[in-house]
């Protein structure tokens, strides 16, 4: 008889964690719709008959290329867009979230607006969450303190250690480039 409650217990309990495996964010403030709304939508757009045939076609290169720094942002300030966004049922909640690069209010001090996400880490995804004031200090590489590093653990030993842009963003700013080249390529073989 114990065996069966046994696996009863086990199957509800598959059953539950099955049935809960994708928890949705709510907003933790009451107006959310009205917050989207205080952002007025833009479209830009020319007249790119203006634009000899070279400059048109470095236009796809260009814009691939800011898709590729929107999405650079994103790791820096949140981490894995899709995740956070596939988490969110309330399209009012989630254009908020895509306005503010994350739940936390840009222009309001970076304030949470969604349940359980606490204040925004002092550092984003720049250095570790959990790293001390003294940890930081204790660091001896002086480019601990430039602009384009971040600062991660060792995945073997916990240490501390300054990695370099390039290091950690290496796909991106690689395709990037490449990208830029070919559009200079196009800016070169001017009509």
């Amino acid at each position: 008889m114990k065996k069966k409650s046994l696996i009863y217990l086990l199957g509800a309990l598959l059953f539950g964690s099955c049935h809960d495996s994708k928890m949705s964010y709510q907003a933790s403030i009451p107006n959310v719709k009205e917050k989207v709304d205080e952002f007025v939508p833009v479209e830009l757009n020319t007249d790119i008959s203006l634009l000899s045939e070279s400059e048109k076609m470095m236009l796809p290169l260009l814009f691939e290329v800011g898709e590729l720094m929107d999405d650079l942002f994103w790791q820096q300030s949140w981490g894995d867009k899709s995740a956070l966004l596939s988490n969110i049922e309330d399209e009012s909640l989630r254009n908020y979230v895509e306005i503010n690069y994350g739940p936390w209010a840009r222009l309001n001090n970076n304030e949470s607006f969604i349940k359980g996400i606490g204040e925004k880490p002092l550092g984003a995804k720049f250095y570790p969450e959990d790293m001390t004031t003294e940890e930081f200090d204790a660091i001896k590489d002086m480019k601990k303190n430039d602009l384009y590093t971040i600062i991660q653990r060792n995945h073997v030993t916990g240490e501390l250690e300054v990695v370099p842009y390039h290091q950690v963003y290496h796909a991106e700013l690689s395709k990037a480039s490449s990208l830029l080249l070919k559009a200079a390529a196009w800016l070169m073989m001017m009509d």
